[in-house]
């Protein structure tokens, strides 16, 4: 595939180890701050997401792509209504994924890779970072970038494609504990974790919908607010649903 890095972020601004050097905005979060003298506004920020879209779409078009499907989806608690139906391998078209990138833009509750299989793929990180694949050289649209302003580094892949092993993040060969995390609501912080005994696991597992394909229920899942309660008196914890939402999730002990 021809790679690309789409961004905001000047090239020739970054170091020998490509990190980025220069000080600026890089969030829609900023809106209202002061960033190295610089006053965000939300008419600056929707401009500058504006030019990622018509730069998302005019990669798309040139790679031939006119619909993609949903890969590795999550969907916050705060996922608005009209988008919590979508479901893992779901097709959608462009104009969807247009929306859908906007989301991911803003770092919202909703994430998702696109992709058309060996055609094309776009993901979108925090930051403002946007990678694209293409099985064709998208001259024209990496002009249309440029053009607007937006800076394309060549032959960087993305780097939240995992190594296409279903349970990445656990260490083959290592015991794996469950564990249930805590997230703020306004920035996916941390808001703290706890062990699962392995003698109360099932229980958990009974309040949420588990993927056909976990068997081990080794995936992430999130704990509807409704059902904190129950997760508490299951675990003998004094859980808030207010500020945090959780997330029962897996991880190898350490030897």
């Amino acid at each position: 595939m021809y790679l690309y890095r789409v961004t905001k972020y000047n090239s020739a601004l970054r170091d020998r180890f490509d990190a980025y050097a220069g000080q600026e905005w890089a969030s829609r979060r900023e809106v209202g701050k002061v960033v190295d003298g610089h006053l965000l506004t939300e008419d600056e920020y929707l401009a500058t997401e504006n030019k990622y879209l018509y730069a998302f779409e005019a990669f798309a078009h040139e790679a031939g792509a006119r619909e993609l499907t949903l890969k590795d989806l999550f969907i916050g608690p705060s996922t608005p209504p009209e988008w919590r139906g979508l479901r893992e391998g779901q097709r959608v078209s462009l104009d969807q994924a247009v929306d859908l990138v906007r989301i991911m833009l803003r770092e919202g509750p909703l994430t998702t890779l696109l992709d058309d299989g060996d055609r094309f793929y776009t993901h979108v990180g925090d930051n403002l970072y946007m990678w694209i694949g293409s099985e064709v050289d998208c001259v024209n649209a990496v002009a249309e970038a440029e053009r607007i302003g937006l800076f394309v580094d060549r032959d960087i892949p993305s780097p939240l494609w995992d190594d296409g092993e279903r349970y990445w993040w656990l260490r083959e060969g290592a015991p794996v504990q469950h564990v249930l995390f805590a997230f703020t609501r306004d920035g996916d912080e941390p808001g703290g974790q706890w062990a699962i005994p392995d003698a109360r696991v099932d229980a958990v597992r009974g309040l949420v919908t588990v993927a056909p394909d976990d068997e081990p229920f080794y995936d992430n899942y999130d704990i509807d607010d409704a059902r904190v309660p129950e997760l508490a008196a299951i675990l003998g914890l004094d859980l808030d649903p207010g500020p945090v939402y959780y997330r029962v999730g897996t991880r190898s002990v350490e030897e």
